[in-house]
C-alpha cells in the first residue's frame, strides 16, 4: 500500500470516529425536541407532599411535550382560571434518569379569548424537585 492510499485511509478512519462520537455526544433530551418549541422551563415547584408543579405555559392544543431530569408519572393539566376546576388531559411515565414524553391530540382543551390552552404538569419525586423543559 502506497504512503498516500495509508495516510488517505488514516484520515477517513479519524473523520469517521469524530462522526460517531458526536451523535452519541448529543443528550437525549436536545435530540427528541427536534421541531418542537419551547414554551418554558424550570425547576418545578413544591406542593407539599412529594408533590411538584410546574410552570403554567400557553399551547395551540395540537401535541405538547415534556422531557424532565427525572423519572416518574407525570400529569398534564389545563388551567382554568376563577372557579372553574383545572382538567386532567393525561398522565405518562418518563423512564427513571430523565427523558420527555409527549400528549397528542390535546386541541379540545383549547379555549378562552387566546385561542390557548394553558398547560402545567404535576408529578411526584422523593427525590427532590425535577426540573422539566415544556415544548409546544
Amino acid at each position: 500500500m502506497r504512503a498516500s492510499e495509508k495516510t488517505k485511509r488514516k484520515i477517513s478512519t479519524l473523520l469517521l470516529a469524530i462522526s460517531l462520537s458526536a451523535i452519541v455526544a448529543v443528550p437525549f433530551s436536545t435530540a427528541s425536541t427536534d421541531g418542537w418549541q419551547k414554551v418554558g422551563e424550570g425547576t418545578m415547584a413544591y406542593q407539599g407532599g412529594v408533590t411538584y408543579k410546574s410552570i403554567t405555559v400557553e399551547s395551540k392544543g395540537d401535541d405538547f411535550r415534556v422531557c424532565s431530569d427525572k423519572g416518574g408519572a407525570y400529569t398534564l393539566r389545563e388551567y382554568d382560571p376563577g372557579t372553574n376546576a383545572d382538567e386532567n388531559a393525561g398522565q405518562k411515565t418518563i423512564p427513571s434518569g430523565g427523558g420527555c414524553k409527549t400528549w397528542e391530540n390535546i386541541g379540545s382543551f383549547v379555549d378562552g379569548t387566546n385561542n390557548r390552552a394553558e398547560f402545567y404538569v404535576l408529578t411526584a419525586s422523593s427525590s427532590g424537585p425535577p426540573y422539566v423543559k415544556l415544548y409546544d
